[in-house]
């Protein structure tokens, strides 16, 4: 059975895309809603769920609570702040030698990453988060 995109996927996904706070299904649920009162909870979860499947959203877990989702699939590491608790990108412009020189030192494949992180981000650094 072909699996539909409706205007709820098209909509869920071109808002993680824009999203940058690697919100969780319930942080993300309420943002849309405020945009779009038309669209259900049980909606929201499930074409989530479905873009994670098809590998158009990242779930990113931190062992810690509720995963976190990211609409940029392309490889790059993330950052979790110990400190204002925000996911941040890391992009890395060696991540494909880090990747090579790995399979090369282990004779293994890897086919993707999900490196995460834990520390201090910037802002937290410099005194400038607010919470």
């Amino acid at each position: 059975m072909k699996e539909r995109n409706t205007w709820q996927k098209k909509l869920i996904l071109e808002e993680l895309e824009n999203d940058y706070t690697h919100p969780t299904i319930a942080e993300f649920y309420e943002k849309l809603k405020k945009k779009n009162s038309k669209i259900g909870k049980a909606t929201v979860y499930r074409n989530i769920n479905k873009l994670v499947e098809e590998g158009k959203v990242l779930k990113i877990s931190l062992g810690k609570d509720e995963e976190h989702y990211d609409g940029h699939t392309h490889n790059h590491y993330h950052l979790y702040c110990k400190c204002c608790k925000k996911i941040y990108d890391i992009e890395d412009i060696n991540e494909r030698k880090f990747k090579e020189r790995l399979e090369k030192e282990n004779n293994i494949q890897i086919d993707s990453t999900k490196i995460v992180f834990d520390g201090i981000c910037k802002n937290c650094l410099e005194g400038k988060e607010v919470k």
